[in-house]
């Protein structure tokens, strides 16, 4: 088969939330709700804030599985999620990112999956999977 992972990813525009963009422990604490809903293993999170102008937040939760990646830009009411998973474990990626109340609450989200594979790029190229979704207010 040659799949070793899978990689989910994800832009969110307009988070209601607005400690998404301002407060690491908020996300930080998001992120980890995000990893158990997605059944993963959590085995450590970090989040940290950027100041200045285009500042925003970042977290990220290390998971047994692999990793859990959230970036916030409060300029642009914008946030992208990274969920990347390797070996025979399977998480559930993508419902990871919408089962969030967070997140589900955007006014955009977008989401796109791929597997890793070691069959070459071509191959993967046809399995990605696109999805868009609007979430009204």
């Amino acid at each position: 088969m040659g799949i070793v992972g899978k990689h989910v990813y994800g832009n969110l525009y307009g988070l209601e939330e607005r400690k998404a963009y301002t407060d690491p422990d908020f996300l930080k604490q998001l992120v980890i709700e995000a990893a158990k809903r997605a059944n993963a293993t959590v085995l450590e999170a970090k989040a940290w804030k950027l100041e200045g102008e285009k500042g925003g937040v970042s977290a990220i939760v290390i998971v047994l599985e692999s990793h859990i990646a959230v970036h916030t830009w409060k300029e642009y009411e914008y946030a992208t999620v990274d969920v990347y998973t390797c070996g025979a474990i399977r998480i559930h990626g993508r419902h990871g990112i919408t089962s969030s109340k967070c997140f589900a609450q955007a006014k955009w989200l977008c989401t796109m999956q791929t597997e890793a594979s070691f069959r070459g790029c071509s191959e993967n190229l046809k399995n990605i999977h696109n999805h868009q979704t609007y979430a009204p207010r």
